[in-house]
C-alpha cells in the first residue's frame, strides 16, 4: 500500500508493485508505506499486500488499486509461487520454509502446473476482494501495470522516469491455450468484468511494459 498526497494505492501481487515504488522513488515522490523502501528498493516485503481494510483512511482520501490481464498475471503468480515450493514425484507441492525471496530461490527452474489445471481456480477474485477490502469498486481507480507510466500521468499529471527490466525469472510464453483461458475468465468474472471495462479502448501501442 503506497499513501501520498492524500491518495492511496493498493498492490496486487504481481502486478507491478515494485516498478511503482522504484519510479515513484526516482521521481522524488515522499510516499509512506508498510514495507521499507530505500533507493527504491524494496526491503521488507512483509506487509506490503496489506488491504485498504487494514486502515483507516480520511473521507477525502482518493483510493487506486494495481492490476493487470488476468491470464498473464495467473501465469506470472503461479510461477512465482513456484520458486517457493517443491514438487515431489507425485506432483504434490510443499512450502518452502524460506520467508523472503532469496537469490538461490530466484535460481531455481519454475514448476509451472499444467494451465488445465489451475485454470479452474477462484483465488484471482478472491485476492481482489481482499486486497479491495469490501470497498465499492465505484470509488476505486485502477491502473494498470501495462501501462503504468501513462495511467500515473493521466491520474496525478506526474511523468515517472522508467526503470530497467531486473526481473531475475521469466514464466514460459507459450502457456495458454483458448479453452484453459476461457473457464480461467468463467472462473473468476469480477477481474474479467474490471479487464473488459479497463482495457477495452486500449491499443497496444499504448502500453508502458512493466513485467515483473
Amino acid at each position: 500500500m503506497f499513501t501520498f498526497y492524500n491518495n492511496a494505492i493498493a498492490h496486487i501481487p504481481k502486478c507491478g508493485g515494485h516498478a511503482l515504488a522504484k519510479m515513484m522513488s526516482k521521481a522524488g515522490i515522499n510516499f509512506k508505506s508498510p514495507f521499507v523502501v530505500e533507493n527504491g528498493k524494496i526491503l521488507d516485503s512483509g506487509p506490503k499486500h496489506q488491504s485498504f481494510a487494514d486502515f483507516a483512511f480520511k473521507a477525502d482520501v482518493k483510493k487506486f488499486c494495481l492490476i493487470r490481464r488476468l491470464d498473464d498475471w495467473w501465469k506470472s503468480f503461479m510461477w512465482h509461487q513456484s520458486k517457493h515450493v517443491k514438487v515431489n514425484a507425485n506432483g504434490n507441492m510443499t512450502k518452502i520454509l524460506e520467508k523472503s525471496y532469496s537469490k538461490k530461490q530466484k535460481e531455481r527452474e519454475g514448476q509451472l502446473l499444467l494451465p488445465k489445471y489451475t485454470c479452474h481456480s477462484r483465488y484471482p477474485d478472491h485476492l481482489i476482494n481482499q486486497i479491495l477490502g469490501g470497498e465499492d469498486l465505484a470509488y476505486i481507480h485502477f491502473l494498470r501495470m501495462e501501462h503504468l507510466i501513462a495511467d500515473f500521468h493521466l491520474q496525478f499529471q506526474i511523468t515517472l522516469p522508467p526503470v530497467p527490466h531486473t526481473s531475475s525469472y521469466s514464466p514460459p510464453e507459450r502457456y495458454w491455450n483458448e479453452e484453459t483461458k476461457k473457464i480461467l475468465y468463467e472462473n473468476n468474472p469480477l477481474w474479467a468484468k474490471l479487464e473488459e471495462t479497463l482495457y477495452s479502448k486500449v491499443s497496444n501501442s499504448e502500453s508502458e511494459q512493466v513485467q515483473l
